[in-house]
């Protein structure tokens, strides 16, 4: 069935990212809300295209944890790919950062005690995230109690891996050297695993601290400069 069928999704997108539009839907069968991402195939590459379709895999692979997102469904339709996901009513950490500034030390430290619960459930369903950042922490309920890791449009299962993914100025050393020797012969570049998204919490950590990132620059060039 096509997700039409199945779900009734709101006109409008209530976030948008590079190349996709959040909508907020609701089941028909159960009338539970979700967030539908919707990818129209028009708008992106083939190899885009793929990762959605290992998002959505590696998104339903992991198993039900308070901490990590879930990936409900996926529709590969003719024109578009959808991924219905949980729906997050407080929004992501990016923006409770943008609106109060930084948190007090015992708020900021529950939050990353349950970060890392999440993300050792990942590393032992056998997931790499490669991505965590304020952004891609979402707030299960208005209360902003409950802290969630989500979108896996990075994350993978090869583990080492070589592949440079992520966001510089959360990026752990390792992958920041992978990104200055992209262009070089695979051999050469650094292996890397799990534990750069230890490195990323940390970064993340710092951030709801003090509202400041500890490295800060567009490119993986720049991150590394205090390193």
């Amino acid at each position: 069935m096509s997700f039409e069928a199945q779900y009734d999704m709101e006109a409008s997108p209530f976030a948008r990212g590079a190349k996709v539009l959040v909508h907020q839907c609701r089941s028909r069968a159960t009338g539970a809300v979700c967030a539908a991402k919707v990818y129209a195939k028009a708008d992106i590459p083939h190899r885009r295209y793929d990762k959605c379709l290992l998002e959505a895999e590696i998104g339903r692979a992991v198993p039900a944890h308070p901490n990590v997102m879930r990936v409900l469904e996926v529709f590969d339709e003719a024109e578009r790919v959808v991924l219905v996901c949980e729906y997050m009513k407080g929004g992501t950490l990016f923006e409770l950062l943008t609106t109060g500034g930084p948190l007090p030390e015992d708020r900021a430290g529950r939050l990353t005690y349950q970060l890392l619960q999440g993300l050792d459930h990942l590393h032992k369903s056998g997931v790499m995230h490669r991505d965590i950042k304020p952004e891609n922490l979402f707030f299960r309920s208005g209360a902003r109690d409950v802290i969630v890791i989500g979108d896996f449009g990075f994350a993978t299962t090869e583990i080492p891996s070589t592949g440079y993914m992520g966001s510089p100025q959360y990026s752990a050393p390792e992958l920041a050297l992978i990104g200055l020797h992209r262009d070089e012969a695979s051999a050469l570049k650094a292996m890397y695993n799990e534990k750069c998204d230890l490195w990323s919490i940390g970064v993340v950590l710092f951030v709801m601290l003090t509202g400041l990132l500890p490295f800060d620059g567009l490119t993986p060039t720049r991150c590394s400069l205090p390193l």
